[in-house]
């Protein structure tokens, strides 16, 4: 099948990175948001912050396999033009709610929109791409969502310096990539759901598991991924980094890299199946986070993290090559809803699990607990490989 024409496949990408901005973006803001509540006499206004910040995560959770569920019966353009529509409503509520149950409220909203746009822009890419093809675009949407997380966040601070309120103006951005899903995606050939390219493959990327399975290993990749930001600050200053900016920069580095490590998945799976990725790549990231628990100063433990982030460019696109490789073309949304949840998931439990393993032993036990429960999981996956029938091979 043709590749796509290149609108379509920057429509696709600059879809997909909305979904990272969903949050990134307002971070900068939270402590100057927290003051705003407080002065308004609101309790614990730090708190309410952080949630405003993670809200997202509960409209995504709780909506994404019913979102793609929707997109595979009715089709997906016509919900992702109007998650767009709502992505700049909801996102841009900050703008004038004034009380922080509304504005909570207009997050959770974000997380509905997130979930459509996200199933339905990664449930395209699974009807138009095949093969290595599709493995090479699913490696671009992994660089294109580390990328812009960067981006975003980078801008989301420069405007948090004016105002708390003004990051929330870049959710408005939807309505132009609204406006490329109505010029591009609309066409047959892009999103036809009795076409070609709604045709299921033909050699699996790797041995047909359980859906869940995939889900599990998507809450697993981003609980552990979550301890960077949550808990890199603590162990740069135990180890005598005390300059905020660069730890900043040191804590950039796993995604940065991650994002630069997904340019190169499409020719790795060329030469390896998916499981076989999924596998290097955890032990690739599992590495980096027992060299962060054993390091003995910051540049130590900066060079262990770009390792890290290694390993975690792969991890993402293979887990969605092989979901969309083994699952019937009239389920692909349920799936990737499936997928979407498992993520955000992972992103909420991640200050939960390690908060005991901190408590009782310190951070730096919190990293290696994770390299271990990657480790664990590299050597499953590889067995996995090897014991189920038909495994899985590099796809022509």
């Amino acid at each position: 099948m043709n590749r796509p024409p290149f609108p379509v496949r920057l429509t696709l990408l600059l879809v997909s990175s909305l979904t990272v901005m969903s949050g990134a973006t307002i971070a900068p803001a939270l402590p100057p948001m927290a003051e705003h509540f407080a002065s308004q006499g609101l309790d614990d206004a730090a708190f309410w912050s952080r949630v405003v910040l993670t809200a997202p995560a509960i409209g995504i959770v709780l909506t994404a396999t019913a979102a793609g569920a929707l997109g595979d019966r009715i089709g997906r353009v016509p919900l992702m033009l109007a998650a767009a529509v709502l992505y700049a409503v909801a996102g841009s509520a900050g703008l004038w709610i004034d009380g922080m149950g509304p504005l909570v409220a207009s997050r959770v909203a974000l997380g509905l929109a997130v979930a459509v746009l996200m199933t339905g822009a990664t449930g395209l890419i699974g009807d138009t791409f095949h093969g290595r093809a599709r493995d090479a675009f699913m490696g671009l949407q992994a660089a294109f969502m580390g990328y812009g997380g960067v981006i975003f966040l980078t801008a989301g601070g420069a405007l948090a310096d004016l105002h708390w309120r003004a990051p929330f103006a870049l959710y408005l951005s939807s309505l132009a990539v609204l406006g490329l899903i109505a010029l591009t995606l609309r066409r047959p050939s892009a999103t036809s759901a009795g076409g070609s390219g709604q045709a299921q493959d033909t050699a699996p990327a790797g041995p047909t598991v359980p859906p869940l399975l995939l889900y599990a290993l998507a809450a697993l990749t981003f609980a552990t991924f979550y301890q960077t930001p949550t808990l890199m600050p603590f162990r740069l200053e135990a180890l005598g980094l005390h300059d905020r900016t660069t730890s900043g920069i040191i804590i950039a580095t796993l995604p940065l890299v991650s994002a630069t490590s997904a340019l190169a998945f499409g020719p790795v799976r060329a030469r390896l199946s998916a499981p076989l990725v999924m596998a290097l790549g955890y032990a690739l990231f599992g590495a980096g986070y027992m060299g962060v628990a054993q390091a003995g100063t910051p540049g130590a433990a900066w060079a262990w993290l770009a390792i890290s982030g290694v390993g975690l460019g792969w991890t993402m696109p293979t887990l969605s090559v092989w979901l969309l490789s083994i699952v019937p073309a009239e389920r692909r949304g349920r799936a990737i809803g499936g997928l979407t949840a498992g993520v955000f998931i992972g992103q909420f439990i991640a200050p939960l699990a390690s908060r005991p393993v901190v408590a009782l032993a310190g951070v730096p036990a919190a990293f290696a607990s994770a390299a271990v429960l990657l480790g664990v999981a590299a050597v499953a996956i590889v067995a996995l490989h090897h014991s189920l029938e038909n495994p899985g091979t590099p796809q022509e």
